[in-house]
């Protein structure tokens, strides 16, 4: 089953893992699903998977709203979604309402266990 893990260092710490980078190279089941961070922090490489909307300017609820009518309007998200199946995702708002949430949703959604 997927479940969605906050990717700050000192949440990820507590999990045994150093940074982002060591839990991203630790399991293939790791899929960062954020925005290119790349700048501030190694291995946040922009994911597919990332909300284009932001929190401050549609706030949370309105933001993971528009996330998931927008996945939705996409093919090759929505066939992709298999990819996600089973997978550790990490994202920085987590455990806040997050859209890795949505995509837990949209997953179980396509594949009922």
């Amino acid at each position: 089953m997927s479940k969605v893990i906050n990717v700050k260092k000192i949440e990820l710490k507590k999990l045994g893992y150093n940074d982002l980078e060591n839990w991203l190279n630790s399991s293939t089941n790791h899929v960062y699903i954020g925005r290119n961070m790349t700048y501030y922090v190694p291995g946040a490489k922009g994911s597919k998977w990332a909300n284009p909307f932001k929190v401050d300017k549609y706030g949370r609820d309105g933001c993971l709203q528009k996330y998931e009518e927008y996945v939705l309007s996409q093919d090759d998200l929505v066939n992709s979604l298999s990819e996600l199946k089973g997978k550790v995702l990490g994202c920085w708002c987590h455990p806040e309402k997050c859209h890795g949430d949505i995509l837990i949703k949209l997953i179980k959604d396509k594949y009922p266990d």
